[in-house]
Protein backbone atom coordinates (compact mmCIF):
# COMPACT_ATOMS: atom_id res chain seq x y z
CA UNK A 1 0.00 0.00 0.00
CA UNK A 2 1.34 3.40 -0.96
CA UNK A 3 1.31 6.01 1.81
CA UNK A 4 0.57 9.53 0.70
CA UNK A 5 3.46 11.98 0.81
CA UNK A 6 1.66 14.38 3.13
CA UNK A 7 1.00 11.58 5.63
CA UNK A 8 4.71 10.63 5.66
CA UNK A 9 5.76 14.21 6.36
CA UNK A 10 3.14 14.48 9.13
CA UNK A 11 4.45 11.31 10.81
CA UNK A 12 8.04 12.61 10.61
CA UNK A 13 7.05 15.89 12.23
CA UNK A 14 5.22 14.07 15.03
CA UNK A 15 8.26 11.84 15.66
CA UNK A 16 10.64 14.80 15.75
CA UNK A 17 8.33 16.65 18.14
CA UNK A 18 8.15 13.67 20.47
CA UNK A 19 11.96 13.26 20.47
CA UNK A 20 12.48 16.95 21.27
CA UNK A 21 9.90 16.77 24.06
CA UNK A 22 11.59 13.70 25.59
CA UNK A 23 14.99 15.39 25.32
CA UNK A 24 13.72 18.52 27.09
CA UNK A 25 12.10 16.45 29.83
CA UNK A 26 15.28 14.49 30.44
CA UNK A 27 17.46 17.63 30.48
CA UNK A 28 15.48 19.95 32.72
CA UNK A 29 13.31 17.70 34.84
CA UNK A 30 14.32 18.61 38.42
CA UNK A 31 12.67 15.51 39.81
CA UNK A 32 14.56 13.00 37.71
CA UNK A 33 16.87 10.54 39.44
CA UNK A 34 20.05 12.08 38.02
CA UNK A 35 19.10 15.66 38.84
CA UNK A 36 17.91 14.72 42.34
CA UNK A 37 21.13 12.85 43.06
CA UNK A 38 23.28 15.81 41.95
CA UNK A 39 21.18 18.19 44.05
CA UNK A 40 21.48 15.98 47.13
CA UNK A 41 25.24 15.68 46.69
CA UNK A 42 25.53 19.47 46.42
CA UNK A 43 23.47 19.92 49.58
CA UNK A 44 25.56 17.34 51.41
CA UNK A 45 28.75 19.12 50.33
CA UNK A 46 27.43 22.49 51.51
CA UNK A 47 26.19 21.11 54.84
CA UNK A 48 29.40 19.23 55.61
CA UNK A 49 31.47 22.41 55.90
CA UNK A 50 33.66 22.12 52.83
CA UNK A 51 35.75 25.23 53.58
CA UNK A 52 39.29 24.04 54.24
CA UNK A 53 40.88 27.45 54.73
CA UNK A 54 40.03 31.10 55.23
CA UNK A 55 41.40 34.24 53.60
CA UNK A 56 42.30 37.02 56.06
CA UNK A 57 42.05 40.30 54.15
CA UNK A 58 43.78 42.31 56.87
CA UNK A 59 44.85 45.78 55.74
CA UNK A 60 43.68 46.51 52.20
CA UNK A 61 46.17 49.10 51.03
CA UNK A 62 49.02 49.59 48.59
CA UNK A 63 52.22 47.53 48.74
CA UNK A 64 54.33 50.46 49.96
CA UNK A 65 51.96 51.14 52.85
CA UNK A 66 51.90 47.45 53.77
CA UNK A 67 55.70 47.39 53.94
CA UNK A 68 55.62 50.46 56.16
CA UNK A 69 53.03 48.86 58.45
CA UNK A 70 55.07 45.65 58.52
CA UNK A 71 58.13 47.54 59.77
CA UNK A 72 56.16 49.52 62.38
CA UNK A 73 54.29 46.52 63.75
CA UNK A 74 57.45 44.41 63.77
CA UNK A 75 59.26 47.00 65.88
CA UNK A 76 56.32 47.27 68.29
CA UNK A 77 56.15 43.48 68.53
CA UNK A 78 59.88 43.19 69.25
CA UNK A 79 59.71 45.94 71.87
CA UNK A 80 56.78 44.16 73.54
CA UNK A 81 58.69 40.89 73.64
CA UNK A 82 61.84 42.58 74.92
CA UNK A 83 60.10 44.57 77.66
CA UNK A 84 58.06 41.68 79.02
CA UNK A 85 61.01 39.28 78.84
CA UNK A 86 63.11 41.77 80.82
CA UNK A 87 60.46 41.90 83.55
CA UNK A 88 60.33 38.10 83.75
CA UNK A 89 64.11 37.82 83.96
CA UNK A 90 64.33 40.55 86.62
CA UNK A 91 61.74 38.86 88.83
CA UNK A 92 63.27 35.43 88.28
CA UNK A 93 66.86 36.50 89.05
CA UNK A 94 66.20 38.52 92.23
CA UNK A 95 65.02 36.75 95.39
CA UNK A 96 63.86 40.08 96.82
CA UNK A 97 61.20 40.23 94.10
CA UNK A 98 59.75 36.81 94.91
CA UNK A 99 56.66 38.29 96.51
CA UNK A 100 53.04 38.19 95.45
CA UNK A 101 52.95 41.48 93.56
CA UNK A 102 55.98 40.73 91.38
CA UNK A 103 55.04 37.07 90.86
CA UNK A 104 51.70 38.22 89.48
CA UNK A 105 53.48 40.84 87.39
CA UNK A 106 55.86 38.24 85.93
CA UNK A 107 52.96 35.96 85.03
CA UNK A 108 51.13 38.88 83.49
CA UNK A 109 54.21 39.71 81.39
CA UNK A 110 54.44 36.13 80.17
CA UNK A 111 50.73 36.29 79.37
CA UNK A 112 51.29 39.41 77.28
CA UNK A 113 54.01 37.62 75.29
CA UNK A 114 51.61 34.77 74.53
CA UNK A 115 48.78 37.21 73.88
CA UNK A 116 50.52 39.20 71.15
CA UNK A 117 52.16 36.09 69.70
CA UNK A 118 48.79 34.47 69.06
CA UNK A 119 47.86 36.90 66.27
CA UNK A 120 50.65 39.39 65.47
CA UNK A 121 52.99 36.93 63.62
CA UNK A 122 50.10 35.84 61.38
CA UNK A 123 49.20 39.48 60.74
CA UNK A 124 52.81 40.33 59.85
CA UNK A 125 53.00 37.38 57.47
CA UNK A 126 49.78 38.44 55.74
CA UNK A 127 51.09 41.98 55.25
CA UNK A 128 53.86 40.76 52.94
CA UNK A 129 52.10 37.68 51.57
CA UNK A 130 49.89 37.38 48.52
CA UNK A 131 47.85 34.37 49.66
CA UNK A 132 46.84 35.55 53.17
CA UNK A 133 45.32 32.17 53.90
CA UNK A 134 44.92 30.29 57.17
CA UNK A 135 43.67 26.74 57.56
CA UNK A 136 40.34 25.93 59.18
CA UNK A 137 42.04 24.29 62.17
CA UNK A 138 44.55 27.14 62.41
CA UNK A 139 41.72 29.67 62.45
CA UNK A 140 39.96 27.89 65.31
CA UNK A 141 43.24 27.57 67.24
CA UNK A 142 43.98 31.25 66.76
CA UNK A 143 40.50 32.15 67.97
CA UNK A 144 40.86 29.87 71.00
CA UNK A 145 44.31 31.04 72.11
CA UNK A 146 43.65 34.73 71.45
CA UNK A 147 40.44 34.89 73.46
CA UNK A 148 41.78 32.52 76.13
CA UNK A 149 44.65 34.93 76.71
CA UNK A 150 42.15 37.78 76.75
CA UNK A 151 40.07 36.03 79.43
CA UNK A 152 43.17 35.15 81.45
CA UNK A 153 44.33 38.76 81.22
CA UNK A 154 41.07 39.94 82.75
CA UNK A 155 41.42 37.43 85.58
CA UNK A 156 45.02 38.46 86.26
CA UNK A 157 44.06 42.14 86.35
CA UNK A 158 41.30 41.33 88.85
CA UNK A 159 43.68 39.35 91.06
CA UNK A 160 46.33 42.08 90.89
CA UNK A 161 43.70 44.65 91.87
CA UNK A 162 42.67 42.49 94.80
CA UNK A 163 46.31 42.17 95.84
CA UNK A 164 46.81 45.95 95.80
CA UNK A 165 43.55 46.47 97.67
CA UNK A 166 44.77 44.21 100.48
CA UNK A 167 48.20 45.86 100.52
CA UNK A 168 46.71 49.36 100.81
CA UNK A 169 43.55 48.87 102.85
CA UNK A 170 44.62 45.87 104.99
CA UNK A 171 48.37 46.30 105.42
CA UNK A 172 48.54 44.49 108.77
CA UNK A 173 46.55 41.51 107.56
CA UNK A 174 48.21 41.40 104.12
CA UNK A 175 51.01 38.89 104.96
CA UNK A 176 48.49 36.56 106.56
CA UNK A 177 45.85 36.74 103.83
CA UNK A 178 48.07 36.86 100.74
CA UNK A 179 50.33 33.90 101.51
CA UNK A 180 52.51 32.06 99.02
CA UNK A 181 50.02 29.19 98.80
CA UNK A 182 47.17 31.56 97.98
CA UNK A 183 49.34 33.30 95.39
CA UNK A 184 50.08 30.01 93.64
CA UNK A 185 46.42 29.07 93.67
CA UNK A 186 45.40 32.42 92.23
CA UNK A 187 47.95 32.11 89.42
CA UNK A 188 46.73 28.60 88.56
CA UNK A 189 43.14 29.83 88.69
CA UNK A 190 43.86 32.65 86.23
CA UNK A 191 45.59 30.40 83.69
CA UNK A 192 43.12 27.53 83.88
CA UNK A 193 40.11 29.84 84.07
CA UNK A 194 41.07 31.64 80.88
CA UNK A 195 41.62 28.46 78.86
CA UNK A 196 38.61 26.58 80.22
CA UNK A 197 36.28 29.52 79.69
CA UNK A 198 36.76 29.45 75.89
CA UNK A 199 36.35 25.70 75.42
CA UNK A 200 32.58 25.89 75.00
CA UNK A 201 32.57 28.67 72.35
CA UNK A 202 35.25 26.88 70.31
CA UNK A 203 33.32 23.60 70.43
CA UNK A 204 30.16 25.41 69.33
CA UNK A 205 31.95 27.18 66.47
CA UNK A 206 33.46 23.89 65.29
CA UNK A 207 29.90 22.60 64.78
CA UNK A 208 28.95 25.54 62.55
CA UNK A 209 28.96 24.64 58.82
CA UNK A 210 31.14 26.82 56.57
CA UNK A 211 30.55 26.27 52.86
CA UNK A 212 31.78 29.53 51.37
CA UNK A 213 32.64 32.27 50.80
CA UNK A 214 35.76 31.99 52.94
CA UNK A 215 36.97 35.60 53.02
CA UNK A 216 37.29 37.21 56.47
CA UNK A 217 37.45 41.01 56.49
CA UNK A 218 39.77 41.08 59.49
CA UNK A 219 43.41 40.41 60.38
CA UNK A 220 42.48 37.57 62.76
CA UNK A 221 39.76 34.96 63.21
CA UNK A 222 37.21 36.89 65.27
CA UNK A 223 33.77 35.69 66.30
CA UNK A 224 31.56 38.02 64.25
CA UNK A 225 33.36 37.54 60.90
CA UNK A 226 33.33 33.76 61.38
CA UNK A 227 29.60 33.63 62.08
CA UNK A 228 28.97 35.89 59.08
CA UNK A 229 30.48 33.20 56.81
CA UNK A 230 28.25 30.42 58.09
CA UNK A 231 25.97 28.79 55.51
CA UNK A 232 23.35 28.19 58.21
CA UNK A 233 21.58 30.82 60.35
CA UNK A 234 23.48 31.05 63.64
CA UNK A 235 22.71 33.39 66.48
CA UNK A 236 25.85 34.94 67.88
CA UNK A 237 24.25 36.11 71.14
CA UNK A 238 25.10 32.97 73.12
CA UNK A 239 28.66 32.77 71.78
CA UNK A 240 29.19 36.47 72.42
CA UNK A 241 28.10 36.07 76.03
CA UNK A 242 30.50 33.16 76.47
CA UNK A 243 33.41 35.04 74.88
CA UNK A 244 32.87 38.28 76.77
Amino acid sequence: MVIPQNQVEKNKNVSLFQEEENYVNISVDPFSATSTGQTMRALETNNSGSVGEFILLGFLCRWEIRIFLFIIFSLIYLLTLTGNTSIICAVWSSWKLHITMYILLANFSFLEICYVSSDVPQMLANLISQTKSISYAGCLLQFYFFFSMCAAEGLFLSVMSFDQFLAICRPLHYPTIMSNHLCVRLVIFCWLGGFLWLLTPVILISQVPFCGPNTIDHFLCDLAPLLALSCAPVSGITLTLWCH
